[in-house]
């Protein structure tokens, strides 16, 4: 099977879409804070971070667990 290449048919521009972020980790600043029900949300805290040069701790807390952005 033979593949026709087409030239000069300019890439689509990057729309930034992907999959939406569950978390507001995008939305917090240094000292923040949130509560969210699940333990997923540490590991997914820890590799938003590591991602975007963020740092985020957790603990255990009333209704789920409390996430800070500590950098």
């Amino acid at each position: 099977m033979e593949f026709k290449i087409d030239k000069h048919i300019p890439a689509p521009a990057y729309d930034g879409l992907g999959r939406a972020c569950k978390y507001p980790w995008h939305k917090m600043e240094v000292g923040d804070s949130v509560v969210v029900p699940s333990a997923g949300a540490r590991r997914c805290a820890h590799s938003y971070g590591k991602r975007h040069s963020m740092k985020f701790r957790t603990r255990k807390d009333e209704g789920g667990f409390r996430v800070w952005r500590i950098s």
